[in-house]
């Protein structure tokens, strides 16, 4: 029964394996979460995403790199880089601050507009030498609520 179990799993896996080469498929975007409202120009607008595979170490570009290719108002094309986010619940336990997991990790990308109007985007995520993109999306920036960036003063440097 036991041996029957392990070569059943060991051909699962080996068709699996044969699938993917064949198709070309080895993972895809499960969720692609743009920001919701209008952001203001010069504040981060947050896109989520989420994968239907897991990898050993997030944090190693080599095993997987996510990267958001947005197309400004004016028609420029810029790129910002994704970093893997992990929800945390600040509390205080006597003296001891704590940090507990408040739902699961995903990959996030922070990018400020800098005009207002109507960007699209999309994701692309590579793992060695295959690649995904996602749908395209689009985001509106609205007016700014600061006077931008920081900057050196110029009078007063």
């Amino acid at each position: 029964m036991q041996r029957t179990r392990i070569l059943q799993a060991a051909l699962l896996t080996l068709l699996g394996i044969g699938l993917t080469a064949a198709t070309g498929w080895a993972f895809s975007f499960v969720s692609v979460t743009p920001p919701a409202a209008a952001t203001p120009v010069y504040e981060p607008a947050e896109i989520d995403a989420e994968f239907d595979t897991a990898y050993d170490n997030p944090y190693d570009p080599a095993q997987i790199a996510v990267r958001a290719v947005i197309t400004t108002p004016g028609g420029e094309t810029v790129q910002a880089d994704a970093f893997w986010y992990e929800p945390y619940t600040r509390s205080l336990v006597g003296d001891l601050e704590v940090f507990t997991p408040d739902g699961a990790g995903r990959w996030r990308v922070r990018y400020a507009p800098s005009a207002e109007g109507e960007y699209t985007a999309h994701l692309v995520a590579a793992t060695g030498d295959e690649s995904v993109e996602s749908e395209p999306f689009s985001f509106t920036a609205s007016a700014a609520v600061s006077d931008g960036f920081v900057r050196v003063s110029e009078t007063n440097p």
